[in-house]
């Protein structure tokens, strides 16, 4: 679990970002999707 909320914060905006990123690649035009706290909490889990 992460200490410092703020990192933990930090991190879950560049998650974010790099999720619409990618989607808005894939698509090709922009999206403003956001991954789910929920997801992010078990991708957390599963990298250990």
């Amino acid at each position: 679990m992460l200490l410092d909320k703020g990192l933990a914060a930090l991190g879950d905006a560049l998650v974010n970002f790099a999720y619409s990123l990618a989607l808005s690649i894939s698509l090709g035009r922009p999206t403003g999707d956001r991954l789910d706290n929920r997801t992010l909490s078990e991708a957390l889990k599963a990298a250990g």
